[in-house]
């Protein structure tokens, strides 16, 4: 029975929750208008930093590349 008097207290606050949500007129536009769709390519030197900067994080390097281990799963 506790139960029943639960469900029936949940569904009337639903329902006062929607009545109120009825009388609330809201006109506002959502989301974000942009002048610019696509991003711009890279220069060669902004490349150039992010490239030396993997390099200086990887853990093992050779030359200009990361030297990775392949397992086998």
């Amino acid at each position: 029975m506790k139960e029943e008097e639960i469900k029936k207290q949940a569904k009337q606050i639903m329902d006062s929750f929607v009545k109120a949500l009825d009388k609330v007129n809201i006109e506002e536009k959502f989301g974000a208008e942009r002048k610019q769709f696509v991003r711009e390519k890279l220069t060669k030197e902004e490349d150039q930093q992010f490239k030396e900067k993997m390099l200086k994080n990887a853990p093992k390097t050779k030359g200009h590349y990361i030297v990775a281990e392949k397992k086998s799963w």
